[in-house]
């Protein structure tokens, strides 16, 4: 199975995040690199923090 970084599609070979396609019609299963993970979880807390913390249902 290929893993795939959901937001900027590199792949992990062995280990390794490398800038390619995945090949052909092999299954696809997708996460976070870990630099596309870093920014995303700045962005969130950056976000929450304008608004105040998370919020909890009523």
């Amino acid at each position: 199975m290929t893993i795939q970084c959901c937001v900027c599609r590199r792949v992990r070979e062995r280990g390794q995040w490398k800038e390619q396609a995945p090949a052909g019609n092999k299954m696809v299963s997708h996460t976070y690199c870990p630099t596309c993970l870093h920014h995303s979880l700045k962005a969130f807390k950056e976000e929450q923090a304008l608004e105040g913390g998370l919020r909890t249902p009523a």
